[in-house]
């Protein structure tokens, strides 16, 4: 006879292949949707949404913000968003 036991569900801390680097710090700090970022960096998911593409840079507030929240420098923040508009140029770019 065989007895199955029901797992319980845990969520994918891992960041996804397509993730951006500061997507990356978020999802490693435990905040895995863009969602829950938001809400724990007092910003709008659009504007996350932005600077995690590498549309804008963040501004020195919110890079302070994300630091707290995700327990890492400021300048660990700041590479990363520099990474991510890099990123967005390479791809951009004919």
């Amino acid at each position: 006879m065989r007895t199955t036991t029901k797992m319980s569900r845990k969520r994918r801390l891992r960041p996804r292949r397509n993730a951006g680097p500061l997507a990356q710090l978020g999802i490693q700090a435990g905040l895995p949707t863009a969602v829950e970022r938001a809400i724990a960096l007092e910003c709008s998911v659009s504007h996350l949404h932005h600077c995690e593409r590498g549309a804008v840079m963040p501004g020195l507030d919110l890079i302070e913000r994300m630091a707290k929240a995700y327990r890492v420098k400021p300048a660990v923040v700041e590479v990363a968003a520099h990474e991510c508009v890099v990123l967005l140029e390479r791809r951009i770019a004919p």
